[in-house]
């Protein structure tokens, strides 16, 4: 890897899927340009995924942390320890950017680049200790080089984590007292604007703080005034460790080709420097909302970026921008029903149908017995019979399949053939059987026929040894049906799972009574067709 890596030139934009997803905007069944921005925003992720209907649904957020010298000027309302707490509240789940993450079935990073904290080691956080935070930029550059090139490797290296994840769009947040105030100088020296224009009150200053901190800056600017023409030592100079890592993540999704959604004014900061370094990144950046804070109004417009959402957001995190992911999945979903009316020439009711196949996974290497939770792998017989099944099949829109090995690796081999997007869903796993997983039948019934008998008789109200009640299976499979339904209705959908998953919902769909689940037939292999009305029942097609 080279040293300036960070100078690669950027991926290309696939021209073909681009001009393909623009002349079909014209083809649907609307007035051309009735969508404004978010058909704009469509074909953009059309270029940038290489395919014409493109999808956001798998999203890593980074959260990068750091604490900044500069607060020892007063220009903050809170005290640096808050940027540790925050770091242990993004972890156990009470942070605003770890609730929405969570509704999102986002992935979640947290990094911490350095904070004053003293040996802070938090289970699910990254501990890179490049300094207790950085130095006091109106004595001295905030950071060293080396401190610097570490940072943006930290933010490659999240983009690179985020790739083998299979992350579709990719979301900076940021935590670190006084930031702002960095924020707002990195800015002013790289757009020569006045200092008034960029700052404002972060986390809550009044009216004379806001004074102090842009006495402040005007200090900082001056003392490093000689290095304005260098982007890269500005950022050395006047940034902090997390606002670096944002500017290395965006540089490498660029050149990675992963889509970035922009935060707020520290994030939008950031991509300011990245658009710097490396023209060609500007590209990759869309940007999910205009925050409160005043300098983001005016980078926004120095970048020609057009914000999904205007709310008078101030909270940072990556909070903003994963506020937008929702307008910006349904804008993906819009086009791809719309489409799906206009070629079965059919409107109204027909979009609120989910068209589920089920697909049953095929042999695994640990044979037959009681599977459940062990994640086995398939057989080579096993994927010639998955194969077999969908030949001539389809077309789908999507495939969503358990996280277990034997469906989410055919999953994903599918997925990547008939570039179709790819999610998984844990509540669309197996019944745990506790004590029962790898056992045969013939083998229960050496040891445990009393309870095979009642599972026979009523596996409906019947609970494994040390397993999960069949009840609470059912209701979390059907739970997820639901889900399914309400996000991707209009769509035909390929979901990949287990025997008893297939048994419940065949079951459902054909009116069986519950102590019939049994009696459903799955092979290996198997392929069935489901509906999902609008009123959310589930009929077979036959």
């Amino acid at each position: 890897m080279s040293d300036t890596w960070w100078l690669n030139p950027c991926k290309a934009i696939d021209a073909s899927a681009y001009e393909q997803a623009l002349a079909r905007q014209q083809q649907l069944t609307k007035p051309a340009g009735s969508l404004g921005q978010l058909e704009a925003l469509a074909v953009q992720l059309a270029g940038l995924q290489g395919r014409v209907k493109p999808s956001v649904d798998r999203l890593w957020i980074a959260i990068f942390a750091g604490d900044h010298g500069v607060v020892a000027e007063g220009v903050s309302a809170f005290p640096q320890e808050v940027t540790g707490q925050m770091l242990h509240n993004f972890v156990s789940g009470g942070a605003a950017i770890s609730v929405l993450a969570r509704q999102l079935h986002a992935q979640l990073e947290v990094v911490d680049l350095g904070t004053v904290t003293p040996a802070l080691k938090l289970p699910g956080v990254r501990h890179l200790n490049l300094g207790a935070g950085t130095a006091n930029f109106v004595s001295g550059p905030a950071m060293t080089a080396v401190q610097g090139r570490q940072a943006l490797q930290a933010g490659r290296d999240s983009v690179l984590r985020a790739l083998e994840s299979g992350a579709q769009l990719f979301i900076g947040g940021e935590m670190g007292i006084g930031n702002t105030t960095a924020a707002s100088a990195l800015a002013c020296a790289l757009l020569d604007c006045p200092v008034t224009d960029l700052t404002g009150p972060g986390t809550g200053l009044n009216a004379q703080g806001v004074s102090h901190k842009v006495a402040v800056i005007e200090r900082a600017l001056a003392l490093h005034a000689g290095q304005r023409g260098d982007a890269l030592q500005t950022l050395f100079n006047l940034g902090g460790f997390e606002i670096a890592a944002l500017v290395g993540a965006y540089l490498a999704c660029a050149q990675e080709g992963v889509a970035v959604l922009v935060d707020g004014f520290i994030c939008t900061v950031a991509a300011l420097v990245a658009t710097h370094l490396t023209p060609a990144c500007r590209d990759w950046l869309l940007f999910g909302h205009r925050g409160a804070e005043p300098g983001h109004r005016h980078v926004l417009q120095s970048l020609d970026a057009q914000p999904l959402l205007d709310l008078g957001l101030r909270l940072g995190e990556g909070s903003g921008a994963a506020t937008a992911v929702p307008l910006l999945r349904l804008d993906l979903r819009a086009a791809r029903a719309d489409g799906d009316l206009r070629r079965s020439g059919r409107g109204g009711p027909s979009c609120m149908t989910l068209h589920l196949d089920l697909l049953r996974h095929g042999e695994t290497e640990l044979g037959g017995g009681l599977r459940g939770s062990l994640d086995d792998a398939l057989t080579a017989n096993g994927w010639a019979q998955m194969r077999a099944a969908v030949v001539e099949q389809g077309p789908w829109d999507r495939v969503i399949s358990s996280p277990l090995q034997r469906c989410a690796r055919f999953a994903e081999e599918l997925g990547a053939r008939l570039d179709l997007p790819v999610s998984l869903e844990k509540d669309l796993q197996e019944l745990h059987f506790g004590a029962w997983e790898g056992q045969s039948a013939a083998a229960l019934m050496q040891t445990d026929a009393e309870g095979l008998g009642l599972f026979w008789a009523d596996p409906y109200n019947f609970t494994p040894p040390e397993g999960e009640p069949v009840s609470d299976f059912s209701d979390r499979v059907l739970g997820a049906i639901s889900r399914l339904h309400q996000a991707y209705a209009g769509e035909r959908v390929l979901l990949i799972s287990h025997g008893g998953v297939m048994r419940l919902l065949l079951a459902c769909a054909r009116g069986l009574p519950r102590e019939q689940l049994l009696n459903v037939e799955v092979g290996h292999g198997g392929l069935f067709s489901l509906r999902v009305g609008a009123d959310g029942v589930l009929k077979e097609d036959i």
